[in-house]
């Protein structure tokens, strides 16, 4: 099933004078469950250049989907399945 990706806008967070802390909030699903709900965010000035902080951000939020698509590829394995299946708990 595809990753379903929504990006919603952060308020600004001034980390002192003329310098902010800006991004949004990636949340993903798979499969209507969500698997991914983190704030990305960079360090703004009004002297850096938007195209390089919308670059840095879009890094971010790929390395965020990157590290869930590398977990659930070690998740779906068929043995880590029937290892977990096959522990017994009891108590």
């Amino acid at each position: 099933m595809a990753l379903v990706k929504v990006k919603t806008r952060l308020v600004p967070v001034k980390v002192m004078p003329g310098m902010f802390r800006v991004g949004y909030n990636l949340t993903c699903t798979d499969g209507g469950v969500e698997v991914i709900n983190e704030d990305i965010r960079v360090v703004y000035k009004s002297s850096y250049s938007v195209p390089g902080l919308v670059a840095k951000l879009q890094l971010k939020g790929q390395a965020a989907i990157d590290k869930y698509l590398e977990v659930k590829q070690v998740y779906n394995i068929p043995a880590y399945q029937t290892a977990i299946n096959n522990i017994t708990l009891t108590g």
